[in-house]
């Protein structure tokens, strides 16, 4: 559950009203009817006696596109003052390093309830105390939109980088290419993605304005279940004895390092195969197991089980079906020591129509 403006308030008087080597108190009642959008007058005050007056703003979701907003606001507010020397702080439950530059950027000091501060008062102090962790894990951007069928949004937006007219087109789009989603759930992913300044939803268009951290993202969030897929391995000569009777009776696509070996991008003696139900893979595919011998320490067939939406999203390939780049990409991110070396082409490529 979020802190309330009152919570954030009242942890920011406690934390901050006898902190050292700084303190901050708050005037509230001196608050111009000029500056609505000042929550408190308040005065930075050093151990030495010296004192700087702030003009402070408190926020309870430091979203990147909320915080940009509230500094727009504050530093208007702060010359509707007409005071000399009033700097504009903002106070937030936590300021990750996204927030960070965004508040640097725009000239507004800022602290937080876990104890990190940046306060810039121009010809009398420069306080920075920076490290601390986040003790407020319900700020933190929302992860989830970048797992499972959520995941399907940014990674249609990486595919196009151009955009899509409406939210119907991007729906199309994701389920023209073997994905399955609402209107609903692409809605509330864009609206996710503004507030972390990922994308952009606007009269003319949806696209992504940060690509690059759009696909750190996924890779960070793959790495959260990749390790609870379930792996089984073989022992067999020669993968193209089974394909005749793989193909086309069971659904599979080719992944890591087999699928970067088939683009020509790295090379394994390994097959590496992801089929969505193992259960239902042995059922289609009688004739061509009991030719397989189970090895699972040194089997050269790999099948993996894995059915997350974003695996099976965009694959092609002929004869053999694989993964899109962005899924490779994503899983030799997770595959080391060799697969970052290939992921790094893969993210050349994919980023480059963002260039511009």
């Amino acid at each position: 559950m979020r802190l309330t403006e009152k919570q954030v308030i009242n942890s920011f008087k406690q934390l901050y009203g006898k902190s050292k080597p700084f303190r901050i108190t708050m005037r509230k009642s001196q608050v111009a009817k000029s500056a609505v959008q000042v929550d408190a007058i308040g005065a930075v005050e050093l151990e030495k006696g010296k004192c700087a007056e702030a003009a402070i703003a408190f926020v309870t979701v430091a979203s990147p596109q909320n915080l940009l907003n509230k500094s727009i606001i504050l530093k208007q507010a702060v010359k509707n003052l007409n005071k000399k020397n009033v700097i504009p702080l903002i106070a937030a439950p936590y300021i990750g390093d996204k927030q960070m530059k965004i508040l640097d950027e725009t000239g507004i000091s800022w602290v937080d309830l876990c104890g990190n501060a940046k306060i810039n008062i121009a010809g009398f102090a420069y306080i920075e105390r920076l490290g601390n962790k986040n003790k407020f894990p319900d700020t933190a951007p929302i992860k989830k939109i970048f797992q499972g069928t959520s995941s399907l949004v940014s990674r249609a937006l990486l595919l196009n980088p151009e955009g899509f007219k409406s939210q119907y087109e991007l729906v199309d789009f994701i389920n023209s290419r073997n994905g399955k989603i609402t209107v609903s759930t692409v809605s509330r992913v864009l609206k996710e993605l503004s507030n972390e300044l990922l994308a952009i939803q606007d009269k003319t268009s949806i696209r992504a304005i940060d690509a690059k951290s759009i696909l750190n993202r996924l890779e960070q969030n793959y790495n959260l279940y990749a390790d609870r897929q379930n792996v089984y391995r073989f022992a067999i000569d020669g993968f193209e004895k089974l394909f005749t009777i793989f193909y086309p009776a069971a659904e599979f696509v080719a992944c890591g390092f087999y699928a970067a070996k088939l683009q020509g991008l790295a090379v394994t003696d390994e097959t590496i195969l992801c089929v969505k139900s193992i259960d239902k893979f042995k059922d289609e595919c009688k004739k061509a197991l009991v030719l397989l011998k189970p090895d699972a320490e040194f089997g050269n067939f790999k099948i993996i089980e894995n059915n997350d939406p974003g695996l099976w999203f965009n694959i092609s390939g002929e004869p053999i079906p694989q993964v899109d780049d962005i899924e490779l990409c994503i899983e030799m991110t997770a595959d080391k020591p060799r697969g970052p070396k290939v992921a790094q082409v893969l993210r050349e490529r994919i980023l480059k129509g963002f260039s511009k």
